[in-house]
């Protein structure tokens, strides 16, 4: 490592020159990188939420969790690529788990009308101009 300042050859890493006390802007370049790893934290976490859908409660842990650590990787990082696939994953996720919801609630108000279980009065309803002979059903 060189010293910028003092062109003084270093074997040890340092954040300043021993010699003249200048920055090393080795040091400095490779820990302002920044590290992904709440990224991909996020972006695990959506893929999970999105997998797990159909479980309802994990798919919102997991979604939940994963907005957490991709705001907290767009905060605290430049590089922000597997922060926004993380919280587009687990939108994503959100909206699938409401659609899905939103189906079982739908197919569970149709399956307890009464024109599915009740045939007496189905057939009654659906038409009524014809008289039928509900006791003995082998004279319709």
């Amino acid at each position: 490592m060189y010293c910028p300042n003092c062109h003084k050859s270093y074997d040890v890493d340092y954040w300043r020159c021993p010699e003249c006390g200048a920055p090393l802007a080795e040091k400095q370049t490779r820990d302002s990188s920044g590290k992904q790893g709440f990224g991909i934290a996020s972006m695990v976490l959506g893929m999970l939420a999105l997998m797990s859908v159909w479980l309802i409660a994990p798919a919102g842990i997991f979604a939940v969790l994963s907005i957490i650590f991709g705001i907290i990787q767009l905060a605290r990082s430049k590089k922000h690529g597997t922060a926004i696939a993380g919280l587009i994953l687990s939108v994503l996720a959100i909206i699938a788990t409401c659609v899905y919801i939103l189906l079982i609630v739908m197919s569970a108000d149709i399956m307890t009308d009464s024109r599915w279980y009740d045939d007496e009065n189905f057939i009654r309803n659906e038409r009524p101009e014809i008289e039928y002979n509900l006791e003995n059903p082998g004279d319709l």
